[in-house]
């Protein structure tokens, strides 16, 4: 029960700080005590001596013991409510308690000062110590017994304007004596414990120091949570930039009456930067630390300041090395990415309101989808990304100030004044306010975020680059669409690299430059007519009379298997620097329905990419209707009629050419054919693939050098090499020569086994010492050879006709003929020769061509429950047909022989075996023939061909 006044003297105030333990902070005896203008609780300890500062000179002590700070003058309560700019002025005799760690005191300081040197200046100009401007006389009785009595229930929103700074009842010297003896005491008791924080020095920290801890502005660390699978993954943002912090909840009543002053928890609202599609902006996050007791490890936290994890300065460094990488590789359209991707179930949480935290190992544990591992080209497009999967997109929050509230709550123990040290009479009791809501951090806040440039441009979307002080902030994780799974995917953003400085592929394609030409000045000319309509839509540069129709480049290339037709495609792609989106008829579903909207997605997603789209064997989709497969015709008037829109470039590849549909001749604008690869052609391979061999091999020795991984150099022996694949190409039959791919794969299988014969031999440490190496030469090409031709002979054997001859008699395709049987006959006999001495391959070939048409190809007299072919002459040009005769099995197939010089025929005789065993004679005659002595007979004439591709 408060008491009323009991005596009408006004107490002198004794201008310094006293230290009190808990119960003599919380009672006063007799009637002198309780006059201090700063009174100090410290936490309990045999240390401290109760009405005595401490002696020593060491800050540790004093930062550790000071638990509370209670103000109790009027000059003091007055200037840091008008320093804190709260317009409800506050109650400036009711005593004030200002918890740890005391932000209000730490952030008002300087501006205490700035009154300090005014009072100095005014004293100064007046030479006089006259009394306060606003009261000259001392506080009546009433004054003083509405200090030492209840104040208002509503506390400080109460007070009216008798209690403006100047109505404190002092005097300007004694107004300035009191702020001197308040700020000294701030600089020497509660600066020291923010000071403490600088640096690294300090390990361990109070929870009701983490105010001091985390600094706004300071970047924060949320370190790794754990493995997926055994792989590393950036499953969150791990740093963040503090823009404010609050002791969430206020301070609890019960923890008044006990020496810690505990809130419920610690949270600081962070941000970090992501890309939004078109800029950067902010992304909140709020962390959230939990209430403890004593001391804890910094390190120990969730979440802690970057400057105190180890290794800091390297982590840094990666940081802003990361942080660069996302702002160059996110601005272009083309990518490269081998590694693994995130699992879907990481970025999506529809329940998250933002809060910053990482993926415990449990939520590891049961993702429904395992990461994958992803090699290939991919494309950057966050805004068709947010479009597919809303729910990855970040929560891009605007931050603004706010204002700032200061809350005073009563204390529900009051200060007691006994009479005497035995405590028995109680003479009154004084109620007090704490600051509950230390809204100077809010004060704080709004600072930070009036000056800092990313908030302030992120609010208006114009942050177009990064800073280099927050470079740092950007996300590992970047969002990409991959052009091989056709899938949009979260990526580790280390894993990603720019393909624009590789060599240009299409220079080194093993093609006829005729081919390169055309195709060449078709897409230029398509790309160009795209940038005309870009910068003038409405412009008409389409020869189709409806609008929006035909405007597309469509190219068909058909062909023998392995000799370049996807390549090609690629090539292109990769010379216009365009992105290739590849994709096959699996890719897009067996219902028509299905295959409708996959397609016009497809070709959306194509066109706004300006990609270079492959339709790889596009056998399905070109195949000839007919009257019996309903199902299948729907899919064919389908792709026709999406096709018919789209207005990009569509490359199709098929080696089953026979199978096309009419109606696409006219809907194709070139159709380019790869025949079987010339000898001139296989060198040229073999030399690529050699040149590339070489250079994989200097790759190894500049990057794995002073590694575990560090191998022997492979030794090429070149001449080796191409003599093996000219002695290959002289004694294999035309139909089982390697094309491009098995050439390639020959080459990778060839350099694993040098590599390993020699490991198989020698020892690790003599292998690294260069006294052995591995040698590549023709002995694994050898083996490599073995082993596809024992294949190819099974297969042969097994269907009764190898490849060539099952594609001819299945009307696929005619792997026999050249490019210049596909000439009219005045213009394949004027083709220009560079030999002048002898008898040319072309000449050759072409005598040889005159002889199949004179003999029918493989058809033959007698019967055969197969089709046959023959030629026919028609004016001006040689064409091939199919025979409508069915002509019954011949037992002794007549088979054309090229011509000698001497221009006699070599007669015919049966098709031997390849394997060492004899051919039974119920062979098939189709296999029994003796076409693969003729070609071996053919190409070696024809060796040293010079054609031009």
């Amino acid at each position: 029960m408060a008491l009323k006044a009991y005596r009408t003297e006004y107490p002198e105030w004794v201008v310094e700080a006293i230290d009190l333990s808990r119960h003599r902070f919380m009672n006063r005896h007799g009637h002198n005590e309780g006059r201090h203008i700063i009174e100090v609780m410290r936490y309990a300890s045999k240390e401290w001596e109760v009405g005595s500062m401490p002696s020593t000179s060491s800050c540790e002590s004093v930062m550790i013991g000071i638990q509370r700070i209670r103000l109790q003058s009027p000059a003091i309560i007055a200037n840091l409510c008008e320093a804190s700019g709260d317009e409800a002025k506050w109650d400036i005799w009711m005593p004030r308690i200002i918890l740890r760690p005391f932000n209000i005191l730490a952030y008002l300081q300087p501006r205490i000062k700035d009154v300090i040197e005014s009072l100095k200046k005014k004293l100064d100009d007046d030479g006089t110590t006259a009394l306060s401007e606003f009261q000259q006389s001392t506080p009546t009785v009433e004054s003083q017994a509405s200090m030492n009595s209840d104040p208002p229930k509503n506390g400080a929103n109460s007070v009216d304007d008798s209690n403006k700074i100047g109505q404190t009842g002092l005097d300007d010297r004694t107004t300035l004596s009191h702020l001197e003896c308040y700020a000294k005491f701030v600089d020497d008791n509660v600066m020291p414990l923010y000071s403490s924080f600088n640096g690294t020095s300090r390990k361990t920290v109070r929870f009701d120091d983490l105010p001091i801890l985390f600094r706004l502005g300071e970047v924060v660390y949320w370190p790794p949570a754990g493995s997926l699978l055994g792989v590393h993954y950036p499953l969150y943002q791990p740093v963040w930039r503090i823009f404010q912090v609050r002791q969430g909840g206020g301070y609890s009543r019960k923890a008044l009456d006990h020496d810690m002053d505990l809130h419920p928890s610690f949270t600081m609202s962070c941000y970090y930067l992501d890309y939004t599609g078109s800029s950067y902006a902010v992304v909140r996050g709020d962390a959230t630390i939990p209430s403890f007791e004593g001391e804890k490890s910094i390190t120990d936290l969730d979440v802690y300041p970057l400057r105190f994890a180890d290794g800091a300065a390297k982590l840094r460094e990666d940081l802003v090395i990361q942080g660069n990488m996302f702002q160059l590789l996110v601005k272009e359209p083309r990518l490269h990415y081998e590694g693994w991707s995130i699992p879907p179930e990481l970025l999506e949480d529809p329940s998250d309101p933002g809060i910053l935290k990482r993926t415990p190992s449990s939520r590891m544990k049961i993702q429904k989808s395992a990461p994958e591992h992803i090699e290939g080209p991919v494309i950057i497009d966050y805004e068709e990304a947010f479009n597919h999967h809303p729910l990855w997109k970040p929560r891009f929050r605007v931050l603004r100030a706010g204002e700032p509230i200061w809350l005073w709550e009563e204390a529900e123990l009051p200060i007691k004044h006994w009479a005497d040290e035995k405590e028995r009479r109680l003479l009154y009791e004084i109620r007090e306010s704490y600051l509950d809501n230390d809204k100077s951090l809010d004060l704080q806040r709004n600072e930070y975020i009036a000056n800092s440039k990313a908030i302030i441009s992120s609010r208006d979307g114009s942050m177009k680059e990064v800073d280099d002080e927050d470079i740092m902030l950007l996300p590992r994780r970047m969002i990409a669409y991959t052009l091989r799974d056709r899938k949009f995917v979260a990526l580790d953003v280390l894993s990603l690299r720019n393909l624009d400085n590789q060599p240009d592929i299409f220079e080194e394609l093993k093609i006829k430059t005729e081919h390169k030409r055309i195709i060449l000045s078709l897409v230029k000319a398509h790309f160009e007519s795209r940038k005309m309509q870009k910068l003038k839509p409405f412009i008409s540069l389409n020869q189709d009379l409806v609008y929006g129709k035909g405007s597309g480049l469509f190219i068909l290339l058909h062909g023998v298997p392995g000799v370049g037709k996807t390549a090609t495609a690629e090539a292109i792609a990769q010379h216009y620097k365009k992105p290739l989106f590849s994709i096959t008829c699996g890719n897009l579903g067996l219902g028509p329905g299905e295959v409708e909207a996959e397609l016009k997605e497809v070709f959306r997603l194509a066109h706004l990419w300006d990609c270079v789209l492959l339709l790889d064997e596009a056998d399905v989709f070109l195949a000839r209707r007919d009257i019996g497969s309903l199902k299948r015709n729907a899919l064919v008037s389908v792709f026709l009629r999406v096709l018919e829109y789209y207005s990009g470039i569509l490359f199709l590849t098929t080696n089953r050419v026979g199978t096309i549909d009419e109606a696409f001749k006219s809907r194709i604008h070139l159709s380019l054919y790869y025949e079987r690869l010339t000898a001139i052609q296989m060198r040229a391979i073999f030399k690529a693939n050699i040149k590339r061999l070489k250079i994989i091999e200097e790759q190894k020795d500049e990057h794995l050098e002073h590694t575990i991984l560090k191998e022997s150099r492979l030794v090429i022996n070149d001449d080796a090499i191409m003599e093996f694949a000219q002695s290959h190409w002289d004694n294999t039959a035309h139909h089982s020569r390697w094309n491009g791919r098995q050439i390639r794969n020959a080459f990778q299988i060839a350099a694993s086994l040098a590599r390993y014969d020699v490991e198989a031999d020698h020892s690790k440490n003599e292998i690294l010492k260069g006294k052995v190496g591995p040698v590549l030469d023709e002995k694994q090409f050898k083996l490599v050879s073995n082993s596809i031709k024992r294949f190819d002979r099974y297969f042969t054997q097994t269907r009764g006709e190898n490849d060539e001859q099952a594609a001819l008699l299945d009307g696929i395709r005619d792997d026999r003929i050249r490019e210049r049987d596909l000439l009219p006959a005045e213009l394949a006999h004027k083709l220009p020769t560079r030999r002048e001495k002898g008898t040319s391959r072309r000449q050759k070939a072409t005598t040889q061509y005159k002889d199949d048409r004179d003999h029918g190809g493989w058809s033959s007299k007698g019967g055969s429950t197969r089709k046959a072919r023959c030629y026919e002459d028609e004016p001006g040009e040689t064409r091939l047909i199919k025979s409508k005769g069915i002509p019954e099995r011949a037992s002794k197939p007549r088979v054309s022989s090229p011509p000698r010089k001497s221009a006699s025929k070599r007669p015919s005789r049966k098709r031997q075996n390849e394997t060492e065993d004899s051919a039974s004679s119920d062979e098939p005659s189709s296999v029994r023939g003796s076409e693969s002595d003729v070609s071996r007979s053919e190409d070696r004439s024809a060796r040293d061909e010079d054609e031009e591709f």
